[in-house]
């Protein structure tokens, strides 16, 4: 059987292709007789645009983040001639547009099956904003009505469509979507390897590229991992290690990338607040894997202070790249970290509450012992959410038996 992923992937700097390489990788580990061929994005820097490293994945560059331009990858698509094609849909690549729709037709002359994961569901908030003063109650119907209309064709062209958790299923079954086209697959979290290794080796390892912390020192590491962006709440975490620090011996790690509009105005003002605290390191570029899981493994907590964009729900890689570090988190109360304010509300606070989430904080690295209890569903649900498990249920959705 032939596989087709039509998805952002690496080395473009960006969770889903994270996520892509995460699923294909584990996919090829689990069947032998399967081949994968990536459809890529172009706009990735040429220089580091490595070939394929597995006998039976294939990697072609056929498109460009947010464009409309579908004549490249309908090209690979009747190359390959896939059974399967699955496109990991976020509406930062694959905009909200006719052209988008008429691919999707188009692309059913080449294979059997259409998957989609949309890792990103909307919620129409025209209305919202209209109540609001931000619009004009004609523009917001105008608004809502446009994004119901193109959410549910997307699902009325598709075999399947896959979301990660039950407030996507659940936002697309108000929008009257075809309910019996929606499998919820959760985000897949990978074990991390590093750790079983000593503290001290890797902070070693991460001295070699940069990133210096004493491997003698004896402080709780706070790490916030991800891009620099206004919804991760960068400035909440500088914020709240003013307060934590105060009381308890305490190290901030903050690193990523600059992305999105704005981010390098951002960046700058981040890094000059963390410039003159001596217990933050700021990283100031994008993570890569290993250095990021090293970075997790170190930690003895994480933050997510995130912010939620109004009428996006997601889910959050990063929290699952920290569950499957075995580390306890203090986040924020947002739909993208629904799995875990679920499981432990009690380290969940409102967003850009400061207060609130430095008390959590506080709290929870002065009684960690009594933590570990209600911190037990998150690692059986990091267990049970192991790649190789989440490529499983893929393989059924795709029709693969045994």
């Amino acid at each position: 059987m032939r596989l087709a992923v039509l998805s952002r992937f690496p080395p473009a700097e960006c969770g889903i292709a994270e996520y892509s390489w995460f699923l294909t990788s584990a996919i090829l580990s689990i069947r032998s007789d399967l081949e994968v061929v990536v459809l890529g994005n172009k706009d990735v820097p040429q220089e580091e645009v490595r070939g394929a490293a597995h006998p039976r994945l294939r990697i072609e560059r056929v498109f460009v983040s947010a464009s409309n331009e579908f004549g490249e990858i309908l090209s690979s698509l009747k190359l390959y001639e896939p059974e399967v094609l699955h496109i990991q849909h976020d509406y930062s690549f694959f905009p909200q547009t006719t052209e988008f729709l008429e691919f999707l037709e188009k692309a059913r002359r080449y294979c059997n099956k259409i998957v989609v994961t949309m890792h990103t569901v909307k919620k129409p908030i025209g209305m919202t904003k209209a109540v609001s003063g931000l619009t004009t109650f004609r523009q917001g119907i105008k608004e809502d009505f446009e994004l119901i209309l193109f959410q549910r064709k997307l699902v009325e062209r598709v075999d399947v469509v896959i979301v990660h958790s039950y407030l996507q299923e659940f936002e697309l079954w108000c929008q009257g979507v075809d309910h019996s086209k929606i499998q919820i697959v959760p985000h897949g979290t990978l074990i991390n390897p590093y750790t079983t290794r000593s503290k001290y080796e890797l902070l070693e390892e991460l001295k070699s590229v940069g990133i210096h912390v004493d491997p003698h020192g004896h402080e709780t590491i706070v790490f916030l991992p991800g891009f620099i962006r206004y919804d991760k709440g960068l400035d909440i975490a500088i914020k709240t290690f003013d307060i934590v620090s105060r009381k308890c011996d305490v190290m901030l790690i903050l690193g990523g990338a600059p992305q999105g509009a704005g981010s390098e105005v951002l960046r700058s003002r981040i890094g000059e607040l963390a410039s003159r605290r001596s217990r933050i390191v700021f990283v100031d570029r994008f993570l890569k894997r290993d250095e990021l899981l090293k970075l997790l493994a170190i930690s003895d907590v994480v933050i997510l202070p995130y912010r939620e964009p109004p009428g996006l729900i997601g889910v959050s890689g990063v929290l699952h790249l920290a569950i499957g570090s075995f580390k306890p988190l203090v986040c924020t109360r947002v739909p993208r970290l629904v799995e875990y304010c679920e499981r432990v509300p009690e380290l969940c606070a409102k967003q850009n509450d400061v207060a609130e989430f430095a008390y959590k904080l506080l709290n929870l690295v002065n009684n960690m012992e009594e933590y570990r209890r209600l911190l037990e569903p998150v690692w059986r649900y990091a267990v049970e959410t192991r790649w190789d498990k989440i490529a499983a249920k893929h393989l059924e959705i795709y029709g693969v038996r045994g």
